[in-house]
């Protein structure tokens, strides 16, 4: 899709296209792509490179030093608003506690207790089908590995001496 394009800046620019092809938007790798295959000199891509980055920082670090004081003046006028956006967040976390504190926690108080078990039995069975997918999936990826049989001689001697202690 992008080889018309390249082949116009080619033709208009020659190899200096390369440095062009940094700023124009989805011709960026096709143009190293065209260029490696079209075997240019790999001392001539490095020169044309570090002129097209030096261009880019020389742009952006005067567009940054231009803005400057400019940015300065907005952070300034920002300053105010977050002063009132602070007060504002904390009086949602505010209104968000008493909320959960004195009426939320009421509506859990007065819920049936078999409706809470049931809640935290399906929480159990969604765990254990998590588990067991993530377990599945270690599998497949060979991330898990069956216990070498020095792993179960140490699992018995632990068992031993715990067994021995008690």
């Amino acid at each position: 899709m992008a080889q018309p394009r390249i082949e116009r800046l080619i033709d208009k620019f020659g190899s200096y296209a390369l440095v062009i092809s940094k700023y124009i938007y989805g011709i960026r790798v096709a143009m190293c792509l065209f260029y490696g295959v079209g075997k240019m000199p790999f001392a001539r891509f490095l020169v044309l490179d570090a002129i097209s980055c030096g261009l880019w920082v020389a742009l952006l670090s005067g567009a940054g030093y231009f803005f400057s004081g400019f940015i300065t003046s907005i952070i300034g006028d920002f300053q105010q608003i977050g002063i009132a956006l602070f007060f504002i967040v904390m009086t949602g976390i505010v209104v968000f506690y008493v909320v959960e504190r004195f009426w939320l926690s009421e509506k859990v108080e007065e819920a049936n207790p078999e409706t809470i078990m049931k809640i935290e039995e399906k929480i159990l069975a969604v765990e254990g089908a998590a588990e067991q997918k993530l377990h599945d999936l270690g599998e497949r990826l060979h991330l898990t590995r069956e216990p070498s049989s020095e792993d179960k001689e140490a699992d018995k001697k632990a068992e031993s001496k715990s067994a021995a202690r008690k």
